[in-house]
């Protein structure tokens, strides 16, 4: 069922991030999304992606849910494994939507 953005009760914000990102822009995404998200390794040959998402009311000014997730990323990794490894990551990431 698709709505009228402006009639939408809820919003969903979304930033997808490729790379290391300065300390400012962390600190603006830290700020904005309450959240830092890390990886607890690190790596030389693959760069750090990171999807964060928030939900909230319309004209609202905070996050009733938000959420993110970092993952390795490489244009060598083969797109069918990079696929399967999105869609894990994201549905981790959205289980922790709270249930109706």
């Amino acid at each position: 069922m698709f709505v009228n953005a402006s009639s939408a009760e809820y919003v969903m914000l979304a930033a997808v991030i490729l790379g290391d990102m300065s300390t400012s822009e962390s600190e603006k995404l830290n700020k904005f999304f309450n959240l830092d998200p890390a990886l607890n390794k690190t790596s030389e040959d693959y760069d750090v992606g990171t999807l964060l998402l928030a939900i909230g009311k319309r004209g609202g000014h905070r996050a009733l849910w938000r959420g993110a997730v970092q993952a390795f990323v490489g244009e060598d990794i083969p797109e069918s494994l990079g696929q399967k490894r999105l869609e894990q990551y994201i549905g981790a990431l959205l289980s922790s939507l709270p249930q109706k």
